[in-house]
């Protein structure tokens, strides 16, 4: 039956340039949304390091910090229970929705309650802006609540006008506020409430979700049965804010507050690696949670993470090799001597988007236990190393250890994984790359002319084996483009 065997390839190959086509639309629609955020974010680096003081930069880095630590926690990342069910359950995605904006609201509440502990001295001095560190938390968390809401709605426009409103708002403040009106630390609070206020607005009143959040909804065991999800990601969130943050207040409390505001700048350029990574993670989590149940996955999942890998492992030793030039446009006075900071710190996020991909097989199966049990054990590696690198060599050791964590959790995903899903990617080259990283980071901040062609070297290489993973799928994808069976 040869007409009906053509058929179903053709179906089947329809099937699969389907789930990659919404793959890349999705990831198109995602950097659209998020580079208007992280992006302009980015572009002020250069902005703040001149204007602010080391000390000031620590502290709007420490609001970063303790927002991150606070959000899941209070509101028992209700958001990521929403976006899977409603997913799954699209009949009755008004009752979950309208649930998680209540308990994002109620967080509020709860976080108001808790503003004397700012006090504490491991703060850095973010206790003097309580009234401005509670409306940076309240606007920063219905925004994230709206954004993922509106992901699960398939409002990717929405999305993106959302985002792009709210960065232009964000930047316009804080150009006026701190650089014409000189109001330092209460000026970046400022651009802060009003950017993600400006977005509230965008997805309430012109994206038309007031009609999802705001409505007649009755308590069941079916709207707290999301909390059987979002539970156990609360403390995996928690040890992962331990693992990747727990170093500003080691460094603050051993160096100090400007310490740790060089530490925060060093970190912006990984940031880019971070923006890419997690502009991908929000499109390859929908897909994930789409085609989970269906047949062909483990090779849907091994494709995908193929391409992720080689695109991480590429993004970051180009950054590490022009790491000290980056520096030079983005780092003002002082800042710059962070520079040397960046590469280790590469080496972590790189670490940090391989464990990110394989944590997206246990929320897509959703067995979310074990996303926590290695979390735990990646953030207990970070503090101990924190512990005893920071106080042997300094600023560096944060960096190495928060690589070691992250390092230790991408492990233990890599090796438990394969019970839910099977993903076929050469370990050979990715243990290549990683020693390729970890040396052309060594040369890079050695800082001279032999050094860095041992740095341009390891470029080479990586470059090299990563393409040579990916070449089949390259080859499939030209023939595809041309027509070709």
């Amino acid at each position: 039956m040869p007409g009906l065997t053509n058929s179903c390839r053709r179906r089947g190959g329809l099937e699969a340039m389907s789930k990659y086509g919404r793959l890349i639309k999705n990831v198109g629609a995602f950097t659209v949304s998020n580079v208007a955020i992280k992006l302009i974010t980015f572009l002020l680096v250069p902005f703040y390091t001149y204007y602010l003081s080391a000390a000031e930069f620590g502290i709007t880095d420490m609001l970063n910090t303790v927002t991150a630590l606070v959000l899941p926690i209070v509101t028992g990342s209700i958001a990521d229970a929403v976006l899977r069910y409603a997913i799954d359950d699209r009949s009755r995605a008004n009752q979950f929705i309208r649930f998680g904006f209540l308990v994002t609201g109620a967080s509020c509440i709860l976080v108001a309650l808790l503003l004397p502990l700012l006090d504490l001295d491991f703060f850095g001095g973010l206790g003097a802006y309580k009234g401005w560190f509670i409306a940076a938390y309240a606007t920063m968390a219905i925004h994230n609540y709206l954004s993922i809401v509106a992901r699960g709605l398939d409002k990717l426009r929405t999305m993106m006008a959302a985002s792009i409103l709210s960065s232009l708002a964000n930047i316009g403040t804080a150009v006026v506020a701190i650089a014409v009106l000189h109001l330092g630390v209460v000026g970046f609070f400022l651009s802060w409430v009003l950017g993600n206020t400006a977005g509230c607005l965008w997805y309430l009143l012109v994206g038309g979700l007031r009609h999802q959040c705001f409505g007649k909804f009755i308590l069941s065991r079916n709207l707290l049965s999301l909390f059987a999800y979002s539970l156990p990601l609360v403390p995996n969130a928690l040890f992962w804010w331990v693992s990747q943050s727990i170093n500003r207040f080691f460094i603050t409390g051993f160096i100090g507050i400007g310490a740790s505001g060089l530490f925060a700048a060093a970190s912006r350029i990984p940031g880019i690696l971070n923006m890419v990574a997690s502009i991908f993670q929000q499109a390859w989590n929908l897909s994930a949670f789409q085609e989970y149940r269906k047949k062909g996955r483990d090779v849907f999942f091994s494709t995908v993470f193929k391409v992720y890998q080689c695109g991480m492992a590429i993004t970051t030793i180009l950054l590490i090799c022009s790491s000290k030039w980056i520096a030079t446009l983005l780092f003002q006075k002082d800042f710059f001597r962070a520079w040397t900071l960046v590469p280790i710190l590469l080496v972590a996020f790189y670490f940090s988007a391989l464990n990110t991909f394989y944590g997206s097989v246990y929320t897509a199966s959703m067995k979310t236990k074990y996303l926590f049990v290695t979390t735990v054990v990646g953030a207990l590696v970070c503090v101990a190393g924190t512990w005893i690198l920071l106080k042997l060599i300094g600023l560096p050791g944060a960096g190495i250890a928060t690589a070691l964590g992250n390092a230790v959790v991408w492990l233990m995903r890599l090796l438990d994984s394969r019970r839910f899903v099977t993903i076929d990617a050469s370990r050979t080259v990715i243990v290549i790359t990683i020693v390729l990283l970890l040396v052309s980071s060594f040369s890079i901040c050695m800082d001279q002319a032999p050094y860095k062609l041992v740095a341009y070297g390891c470029l080479l290489a990586v470059v090299a084996v990563q393409v040579w993973q990916v070449w089949d799928i390259l080859v499939h994808l030209l023939r595809r483009g041309r027509g070709d069976s």
